[in-house]
């Protein structure tokens, strides 16, 4: 069964100064097993600011768990890519990596296919290992 989300375990995949992606669990099922988040994105200029939001965001838990041995594959290698996909298989982050170059996607479909927002930022290895170690510590129950 799963544990109840608190709002205590917000996990933190990004927080630089220039940007900032947090995952809010608001609830889990047990069939098919899945946790919901509310998810925020906010990016952050010298002269602009933009938040995007998605409201309870559901993930199978295997696809939270591909996403972090995808992160750990991409830390050790020059080249590769990395996907978290919600339950409707669009993907909501992605981390493209090439050589030296890191490059950040958030998208957020709307659910009866109207819309998308997508986001890509240029960033750097070290997100990436923030990203990777903040999801590996996260206080799991999937």
């Amino acid at each position: 069964m799963p544990q109840e989300p608190t709002s205590t375990s917000t996990l933190t995949l990004i927080q630089d100064g220039q940007a900032e992606l947090q995952l809010d669990p608001v609830d889990a099922a047990d069939t098919p097993e899945s946790v919901a988040f509310d998810i925020s994105f906010v990016w952050n200029m010298p002269f602009q600011q933009h938040r995007f939001a998605i409201r309870k965001c559901w993930f199978l838990n295997q696809s939270l768990r591909a996403f972090e041995t995808q992160l750990g594959t991409l830390l050790n290698s020059t080249h590769g890519f990395a996907s978290l996909k919600n339950m409707s298989d669009h993907p909501v982050l992605e981390v493209s990596l090439d050589g030296d170059n890191v490059i950040l996607i958030f998208t957020a479909t709307d659910t009866t296919k109207l819309g998308k927002l997508r986001f890509t930022m240029n960033t750097y290895t070290l997100e990436l290992v923030h990203m990777y170690r903040q999801l590996r510590n996260y206080p799991k129950w999937w």
